[in-house]
């Protein structure tokens, strides 16, 4: 698996640079879009084609993944690994949770496979993803154990820790789709915006 996710970064390194129509000298974190590991790729935000280009090909790998399930065939190393990269990318993750609303056996065929395959930087994105689709499945328990394994992986994983939060609290699953739809999952302020409240200003006379 570790080769094929070398090879899967080195296809995503390309489609980020080939589709980057408007380049800038740094990324929004101020570092050489080129200088990254494959835990850390260019963020496709200042880029839009980037982006669209990411979502049609998440897309198009999410439908395969899904088809093969259900046919009960299991994933490559490669497609595997190729997978697991595009759901580091919030869009793509977040398209992949509406895409099982209503859960299939191929659905948690998927999320399992990769739960138990993806390495520890990777796991929180699938786990999170089997742990929604066995809670709306009505598989509580299997839920719990995906959710804590995402959360032991990365505790600060917002996904995971608004399942377990509804877990916990035995909310309907429905509550996940109100969650991502009214942008609850997905930060919109940016990463590096302050949270504190900011102080009036005092006029003195």
């Amino acid at each position: 698996m570790r080769a094929a996710l070398e090879r899967a970064s080195y296809q995503l390194q390309l489609l980020l640079c080939r589709t980057a129509l408007t380049p800038t000298p740094t990324d929004v974190d101020g570092n050489h879009p080129h200088d990254t590991t494959p835990t850390t790729p260019p963020r496709p935000r200042r880029y839009p084609a980037t982006e669209a280009a990411l979502m049609a090909v998440g897309d198009l790998a999410l439908r395969t993944a899904v088809t093969r399930h259900e046919r009960g065939r299991r994933q490559g190393d490669e497609d595997t690994a190729w997978l697991l990269l595009l759901l580091t990318y919030l869009p793509v993750r977040d398209h992949a949770w509406l895409r099982a609303t209503t859960p299939t056996p191929g659905h948690l065929r998927l999320w399992g496979d990769l739960t138990g395959r993806a390495p520890a930087t990777l796991l929180p994105a699938p786990a999170s993803l089997l742990a929604c689709t066995a809670w709306r499945d009505g598989q509580a328990a299997r839920a719990t154990t995906a959710v804590t394994a995402a959360l032991q992986a990365n505790p600060t994983y917002r996904m995971a820790n608004l399942i377990e939060d509804a877990l916990r609290a035995e909310a309907p699953p429905a509550l996940l789709e109100d969650v991502l739809t009214t942008g609850g999952c997905t930060p919109t302020r940016p990463a590096h915006a302050s949270t504190r409240p900011r102080r009036r200003r005092v006029t003195r006379r």
